[in-house]
């Protein structure tokens, strides 16, 4: 039920009435979705949404109202006044037509309605697949094509009926939705539409210029439902009104114009749902207290006076889900088990050598004398690190070889590492709370954990890092401060070198880890490159070390897809990949502060050479600090009382902040190119990967007709086996984050109408 000019319409949403008690949660409350969905991966997830404690603290909040049934053309409620209220005064509330109030405080919610400040134009509208008949359009929520237009004329509704309804026409629904779609512009007629672009009439530019500039986004004309958006997120666990009041006005008697409108109303007797009796008579106190009535203006104080309709919804626990495994880690709370199970300690992985790990593991004996010639007389001595000057040149060769760096670029970066001292590759263990593990392959994985009693699946995996040592100075010396540097979306720790000489020479270390599911990914080519350029340098498990990581091979092709189901549509697994990476980098955080200059390094022995592992002096005694990884006696990074930083870019830019939030040690951060909201992510992606894993999954698989010549003209006919004048008819499919088309037949285009029907 929603407020409505004369009957019920949608239903508002997220509402506490789509939600039933239940004292396990948090919250009181969960979800109660229906799990009948038309495919596996929607049931799928109504069935996790019935697990949630509430609703999205970022999400759209949504109503419905009646369509007119004089003219259904007219939008129901009168959109010159929002705009008039909502728009271009600074997110001033004093006139606000509707209001989301925190039932705590009585404070409402700043909210956007179409003032500019979510982005929902797409970068590369032609990306979306073959065929595709939106390919003139820029964005995904809203239909802006106007399919009654006469394609061949030009002619606005030339079949208009009474009241400015077009009678249907099968072949001018190009969507195949069974309506006859108009532009969701604040004038459907203010732009011109693709049918003159098609014809000639306008150029694309200048209607995607006037169709940006009068989107509406705020209001879906076809169901006359209002849109709504905090502009800064909601406070988790906590009971929201959504109040919309006297000054929401409808479009008035006159169906041909849109003016001298009434308040809408409620569809109850009342102006709320009786079932939520209780939070209303919160929320009227609230609008009766003249002290908060600066946020209402004219109608504060006066409260339900002037309130048309209003209902109630419920956040779900957000942030406090990590902050307990932080907690956690640190041995309090309900998950305070992890912080024993987990403890905070790091390998370095081995550096020198002739032969590389997996040779090694295999039975591979190194050279006989190997630590007395050439190169290896140095790296001998720092077991488990690398010296920069040892492996200069090799880094110079391998940017230019494996990853295609020349020139300035290439100089610039070889010279910022002259400030970098020693690099090296540990690898610590971390809580994991995916199910199926860090090996597991289900798409629909997710957390299943009682954050209220800390019980649920919890499983261990080993997460790499590569940390970046600079110089001692007179300036800046050991133990340094770290940054995090995070990744990019597919990339991997390696990422990190292209940085981290620069802070070096600011006497700051750098490290890298490996995001969930990702790894360094190279063709063989390029590994059997970076193998033998280190080999040469006497650092041959170095290179094995550095292409270990935690990506898995997700089509048994043999090559591991790193971080192939990140961004997908999998609503939930999405959601946990991004918060395990960010347990992950607060455990490595507390491995760092761990580095206290009193605690030892956990030793083991090597079991092909027997040698003492983490001996960083090299007397062969497990005497080493904890953090000391170049022996000297002082540990080079980190301590419980360093300062710590974060950045990243992309992928790196979302991820800095989890830990810049929730870790109190770290003093700054620099998110580049990041985003928050994920499903706002996905609206506008064009990242390769993301942009096939979010969208083709759930627009696929496609069933496109393409005339074969196109194939015959491109000089491509091998990838068809139809004929140059018939049609052929493929699949276009997902392929982990990538698309494949595959052919399937082939038919003579005779066997068409113009239509296009068979």
């Amino acid at each position: 039920m929603g407020p409505l000019p004369q009957a019920p319409a949608g239903d508002p949403f997220p509402n506490d009435q789509a939600m039933w008690p239940d004292p396990t949660s948090r919250t009181g409350m969960r979800v109660n979705a229906s799990t009948v969905a038309p495919t596996s991966i929607e049931e799928t997830a109504r069935k996790k949404f019935d697990q949630l404690e509430g609703f999205g603290t970022y999400a759209p909040i949504t109503v419905g109202f009646a369509k007119r049934k004089d003219n259904p053309a007219q939008p129901a409620v009168d959109l010159a006044n929002l705009m008039k209220r909502h728009q271009g005064d600074d997110y001033e509330l004093a006139n606000d037509t509707i209001y989301v109030v925190n039932l705590d405080t009585g404070v409402p919610a700043i909210l956007d309605l179409g003032e500019g400040s979510f982005q929902y134009v797409v970068r590369e509208k032609h990306k979306y697949w073959r065929n595709d008949t939106r390919r003139l359009e820029q964005n995904l929520m809203w239909d802006t094509a106007d399919e009654t237009i006469d394609p061949t004329t030009g002619k606005r509704r030339p079949t208009a009926l009474v009241g400015g309804v077009p009678s249907y026409k099968p072949e001018w629904d190009t969507d195949f939705d069974g309506v006859l779609d108009l532009p969701n512009l604040k004038n459907p007629d203010g732009c011109p539409t693709q049918v003159d672009v098609e014809l000639g009439k306008v150029s694309e530019r200048d209607r995607d210029r006037c169709v940006t500039d009068n989107l509406l986004t705020f209001y879906e004309r076809e169901t006359d439902t209002l849109i709504m958006r905090p502009l800064v997120p909601l406070m988790e666990k906590t009971q929201y009104a959504v109040v919309i009041t006297d000054r929401m006005l409808d479009c008035g008697k006159d169906p041909s114009k849109c003016a001298a409108g009434d308040p809408v109303r409620s569809p109850f007797d009342f102006v709320y749902h009786p079932a939520q009796e209780e939070a209303m008579a919160r929320l009227k106190a609230h609008l009766s207290n003249k002290e908060l009535s600066s946020y209402y203006g004219d109608i504060g104080g006066t409260g339900f006076e002037h309130v048309a309709f209003a209902w109630t919804f419920t956040t779900q626990p957000v942030q406090e889900d990590l902050r307990l495994i932080r907690d956690g880690l640190y041995g309090k709370g309900p998950l305070a088990r992890i912080g024993k199970e987990f403890p905070a300690n790091t390998q370095l992985a081995r550096a020198a050598g002739k032969v590389d790990l997996e040779a090694l593991a295999d039975g591979t004996e190194e050279p006989a004398g190997w630590e007395t010639q050439g190169k290896c007389k140095d790296t001998v001595k720092n077991f488990h690190i690398v010296k920069f000057d040892v492996v200069k040149e090799t880094l110079h060769e391998l940017a230019k070889q494996g990853f295609g760096f020349d020139g300035p670029t290439l100089e610039t970066l070889i010279a910022s590492f002259d400030s970098i001292s020693h690099i090296a590759i540990g690898e610590f263990d971390s809580p994991f709370f995916i199910t199926g593990g860090p090996k597991g392959k289900d798409p629909n994985a997710s957390f299943d954990m009682d954050f209220r009693t800390g019980k649920g699946q919890l499983f261990r995996d080993k997460v790499q890092y590569l940390i970046v040592v600079p110089k001692n100075t007179t300036k800046h010396h050991q133990p340094f401060p770290v940054a995090y540097y995070g990744h990019g979306y597919t990339s991997s720790s390696l990422e990190v070198l292209g940085f981290a000489g620069h802070l070096a020479t600011q006497g700051i270390a750098s490290v890298g880890m490996n995001a969930t599911f990702h790894g360094l990914e190279m063709g063989e080519t390029e590994l059997q490159l970076a193998r033998n350029l280190f080999k040469t340098a006497c650092e041959g498990p170095f290179a094995s070390a550095l292409l270990t990581g935690r990506a898995r091979d997700l089509d048994g092709d043999g090559t591991a897809d790193s971080g192939g189901d990140y961004w997908t549509s999998y609503l939930f697994h999405t959601r946990d990949v991004v918060r395990q990476s960010a347990v992950d980098l607060l455990q490595m955080f507390r491995v760092f502060k761990g580095f206290d200059g009193e605690r030892l390094a956990v030793h083991t022995k090597d079991p092909v050479s027997g040698r003492l592992m983490q001996d960083y002096n090299g007397n062969g005694e497990p005497d080493d600090l904890a953090g000391d990884f170049d022996g000297d006696g002082t540990p080079d990074i980190g301590g419980p009382n360093s300062e710590f930083y974060a950045w990243g870019q992309s992928l790196g830019g979302i991820l800095a902040p989890f830990v810049a939030a929730l870790d109190p040690n770290v003093v700054a951060s620099a998110p580049t190119a990041g985003a928050g909201g994920l499903l706002d992510v996905g609206a506008r992606t064009f990242q390769g990967g993301a942009f096939e894993g979010i969208y083709l999954r759930n627009f696929g698989p496609l069933v496109v007709g393409i005339p074969a010549k196109e194939f015959y003209d491109a000089n491509k006919q091998k990838e068809t086996k139809c004929g140059e004048a018939q049609v052929s008819l493929r699949f276009v499919l997902i392929d982990v984050n990538d698309d494949r088309e595959v052919e399937f037949g082939c038919v003579d285009k005779t066997a068409y109408t113009k239509a296009g029907a068979p």
